[in-house]
């Protein structure tokens, strides 16, 4: 697996070459205006405003011609007065609606705009979905202007039905570091689909990651203060050129290596196939070779399993050991194992609480109070534990070490349900219950210089958790998270959703599901049922590939 790590990563390599704002949960940042021409994906072209136009008209007309941001929303300003014009600030966010809009008239120079909304992108283009729609008042003055109405005051920001979402905005990953600078780990966002998208792209990505992942979370190889010299990327035959501040110039060649790593993968897609750094006209020296960072890691296709006894991987109805851990783990009662494959440990729970080992160690207790759930590793060889009841009772242990405790930021828990380290070591996904029901979020881990856990993000990325009684979740790739839930029937439900982006297509129920494990991707996810069966995903439904199994284990 470690060889087939070093095969990716060595393909990566050779493919680099002040407004007011929408109110709704959250601050939303100023984004940078729009000054150069369109592209978007399909032609889209607003309606001006008709002669005499009743002030709803116009309202209506000025969030029609939101969804346009051809010329910096030049349709969409002529709605609004010539004062208040320059003024507004169409990319403070979007508010994302799936059912209609309504208004309410207060008076007849004074409307508010009543949106269900279904989402929200900010003004750094981080977006977030709602469970179930959150119904949101954005207030607007009119005043006559040339014996017209026009709009005087405004949100910040537009609003745009989410059939043409999907449209007029393009999801991309921007992408970091771990502090190791070993891993690259993506951030996603969502800017307007126009020909300005790579500047705003760098823009975004010298800003730095979004809160729950800022340092000392993630890592940029940008050195502070560097910004884009001439507030554009330039885009000729596919090529993109990146004019950068001097700080640059002044780095070390590894640095720059990496600057150049992270704008390749952060820009490369739609109109761009590579991606050139230049300071002042100049292109810096940025050596080949140096370390080659790893982005997605992968894991054994075959499915981990306990099956009569017996603990390893599934080939052909057979079970194939897995080392000295087969055997301790078969001999444990395990119902819950999470295995790391390059560093070949293992932390499972049993009767005895959580118990770890190395393929060449012997079975060592990690943690032995009561209730607690399936644990997780991470790639420094760090046990992560906590009791179902005591969702504020977080540890991690050095296999081998002391076990210490972790502060959360979820206060609002009153139990949890599952939690589970991403494979880059950077993330904490948990599956939680709370008075208001399920939470699913995902938390930025903060290590020390040793790499020990001492911290997690004090905010994180609110997802939408599963349905019914909440079993567990996953994660399904390096952006993409799955959740289980099941009705009073016994019937499971998965959810997936990207990190930072949309639920992505529903797939068929599963009568009897009992656990939920990720893979390589959505063709990875499988299912356990209390009968034994596992089930695969095969495009949106479920086929049966393996039975009898008691337990099937997360590998990272």
């Amino acid at each position: 697996m470690k060889s087939l790590r070093a095969a990716l990563a060595a393909a990566l390599v050779a493919v680099l070459a002040g407004c007011a704002s929408i109110p709704v949960s959250g601050p939303v940042n100023e984004g940078s205006p729009i000054t150069e021409g369109e592209d978007l994906g399909f032609d889209f072209r607003p309606q001006e405003p008709a002669a005499g136009a009743t002030p709803l008209e116009i309202l209506t007309g000025f969030i029609a011609a939101g969804a346009g941001p051809q010329d910096n929303y030049s349709v969409a300003r002529e709605f609004l007065t010539s004062t208040f014009a320059p003024e507004w600030d169409p990319n403070a966010g979007t508010l994302v609606h799936s059912r209609s809009t309504s208004t309410l008239l207060d008076s007849d120079d004074s409307l508010r705009l009543v949106v269900p909304a279904s989402g929200r992108v900010d003004g750094i283009g981080r977006y977030e979905e709602y469970g179930s729609a959150v119904t949101t008042e954005l207030p607007f003055r009119l005043e006559q202007e040339n014996g017209e109405w026009r709009i005087s005051q405004a949100p910040g920001g537009t609003v745009v039905a989410r059939s043409l979402f999907d449209r007029l905005f393009a999801q991309r990953a921007l992408y970091f570091y771990d502090p190791g600078f070993d891993y690259l780990v993506p951030d996603l966002r969502w800017f307007p689909a126009t020909a300005d998208a790579p500047t705003r792209i760098v823009e975004a990505l010298l800003e730095g990651p979004s809160t729950p992942l800022a340092s000392p979370v993630l890592a940029t190889a940008f050195p502070e203060g560097t910004t884009l010299a001439r507030q554009s990327v330039t885009t000729t035959a596919g090529e993109a050129v990146v004019e950068l501040s001097d700080e640059v110039v002044r780095a070390d060649p590894l640095t720059r290596q990496r600057m150049q790593v992270q704008l390749a993968r952060s820009l490369i897609g739609r109109n761009v196939i590579a991606v050139r750094i230049s300071v002042e006209g100049t292109e810096p020296t940025t050596p080949a070779g140096g370390g080659i960072p790893i982005l997605q890691p992968q894991v054994n296709p075959r499915p981990l399993v306990l099956r009569n006894g017996e603990f390893g991987f599934l080939v052909s109805d057979e079970v194939t050991p897995v080392g000295s851990l087969s055997d301790a783990i078969g001999a444990s009662g395990a119902t819950s194992v999470v295995y790391a494959i390059d560093s070949e440990r293992a932390a499972w729970l049993s009767l005895a609480g959580v118990l770890a080992a190395g393929t060449d160690q012997e079975a060592a207790p990690i943690d032995t109070r009561a209730g607690l759930i399936g644990p997780s590793l991470d790639n420094q060889g760090y046990v992560w534990t906590v009791p179902g009841g005591a969702p504020d009772g977080l540890s991690v242990t050095p296999i081998g070490g002391g076990i210490a405790g972790i502060a959360v930021p979820w206060t609002d828990a009153s139990g949890i349900v599952s939690l589970a380290v991403s494979r880059d070591s950077t993330r904490l996904l948990v599956l939680l219950t709370t008075d208001e029901g399920p939470r699913l979020r995902v938390h930025g881990i903060v290590r020390d210089d040793t790499g020990a856990p001492v911290a997690l993000s004090p905010s994180g990325f609110e997802l939408v958790p599963p349905e019914g009684t909440p079993i567990g979740a996953t994660w399904v790739s390096e952006t993409a998270v799955g959740s289980l839930g099941v009705d009073a029937d016994g019937v499971g439900a998965v959810l997936t959703q990207e990190v930072g982006g949309h639920q992505l297509e529903p797939v068929a129920d599963v009568p009897g599901a009992i656990a939920l494990v990720g893979g390589n991707g959505l063709s990875g996810l499988r299912v356990l049922t209390a009968d034994g069966d596992i089930r695969v995903l095969r495009g949106t439904t479920w086929q049966t590939t393996g039975t009898g199994v008691a337990l099937l284990a997360t590998q990272r």
